[in-house]
């Protein structure tokens, strides 16, 4: 599974020295990631999408995006926030799978190495770094 991120062009540089520091949010959802493209760009920067596969990530660092729950982006996700709530509340497992599932993103606690950070163009991506094996 790929994970996406959106941020700003300007970073790339640092990205690709530091890669993504610890607490970058990462999602699966379309509608999320339109959403930050926008943000991005209403800050006048150019939006550049990164992806990570699942596959090279530690999972015992993945967790669920609580500021995504608590105040949720509502019209990328076609449900008002109480439906969230409500339905996170009833969630008997409250972890990255269960929140990924609900709100499409979550939270990764460690720092995410530039050599597993791909740029996507389009329908393809590219890595990172030059050296990076492709997915």
């Amino acid at each position: 599974m790929i994970l996406r991120h959106v941020t700003a062009a300007s970073k790339l540089d640092s990205i690709g020295t530091e890669g993504l520091r610890a607490g970058a949010y990462l999602t699966d959802n379309d509608d999320i990631e339109a959403y930050y493209i926008e943000t991005v760009q209403d800050e006048g920067e150019e939006a550049v999408i990164l992806a990570v596969d699942l596959s090279s990530l530690d999972k015992k660092a993945l967790k669920p995006d609580q500021p995504g729950i608590d105040e949720p982006i509502t019209t990328a996700l076609d449900m008002d926030e109480e439906e969230i709530w409500e339905e996170w509340e009833n969630t008997k497992r409250k972890d990255w799978k269960a929140c990924l599932e609900l709100i499409g993103s979550v939270m990764y606690a460690k720092a995410i190495p530039p050599e597993v950070i791909f740029v996507c163009e389009g329908d393809e991506m590219r890595p990172l770094l030059d050296s990076a094996p492709k997915p």
